[in-house]
């Protein structure tokens, strides 16, 4: 077990082939627990791959296609694959719901379910230019959810070296908007890659990138469901030694 420290509380993350998560500090009355199914998909490859899991109590489900990575570079991707939710029939997932659909942190399937135990399958819908590492995330939601967020801002100040790159996590306790803002990089002139992931406990998995300088006033902007984000910053070949950096974080 693994323990990770982020704003808005403290999450606890098992590592398994999906991840089993926590959320972020919310109200009593509602909680949310998220699981991830990471998986190699091909071109063409009809077989989904899929995942099982248990609620114990009434709840609600979404399922959404978080990333969907190139195997050969790690960028991120928006062909949309097909996902899948349902009770397991065997060896296969008997699916009651899906939805073909490029990768984004928030919507997916939802459904509403009584205790017992479920699935969900990834597949290439036909249009896979290229093998991908897909993440679908499963967020079980539970209670009353909060109609007024509070926002926050996080500044992650490091330093980054030649051809390196650095991470950081961060929380979203109830469905809002994140921005992402290089503020700083050693200097205007310096063009780094940022970008925006889910964590799965293990890995940040890409959503989106955007190469910037602190002088631009480009910022990645997303709409996310509760659970546990990432921002990288990376080296693309423009340094030439050790510069710092600051990236704001806005979320809730």
């Amino acid at each position: 077990m693994r323990r990770l420290s982020v704003r808005l509380g403290l999450l606890t993350c098992f590592a398994l082939f999906a991840v089993r998560c926590g959320s972020p500090t919310t109200p009593a009355s509602y909680t949310t627990t998220w699981q991830f199914l990471v998986a190699n998909v091909a071109p063409g490859n009809a077989t989904p791959n899929q995942y099982s899991f248990t609620v114990s109590s009434p709840t609600t489900i979404f399922v959404v296609l978080v990333s969907a990575t190139s195997q050969a570079t790690g960028a991120p991707l928006s062909t949309p694959l097909l996902v899948g939710f349902g009770t397991p029939s065997g060896s296969t997932c008997a699916a009651t719901g899906t939805q073909d659909a490029a990768p984004a942190l928030t919507g997916g399937i939802m459904k509403s379910v009584s205790p017992g135990t479920y699935c969900v399958s990834v597949v290439d819908d036909g249009s896979l230019p290229e093998p991908v590492t897909a993440a679908v995330r499963i967020l079980a939601e539970t209670g009353t959810v909060p109609t007024t967020p509070t926002q926050q801002t996080d500044i992650f100040s490091s330093e980054l070296t030649l051809n390196g790159s650095a991470m950081h996590t961060f929380g979203n306790a109830v469905t809002g908007s994140l921005s992402l803002l290089l503020s700083n990089a050693g200097g205007s002139d310096k063009v780094v890659r940022v970008g925006l992931g889910a964590w799965d406990g293990s890995a940040c998995r890409l959503y989106t990138t955007v190469d910037t300088s602190a002088g631009s006033a480009t910022q990645l902007t997303a709409t996310a469901d509760p659970s546990v984000y990432c921002t990288t910053v990376a080296d693309i070949g423009n340094l030439t030694g050790p510069v710092p950096f600051s990236v704001t974080i806005t979320h809730n």
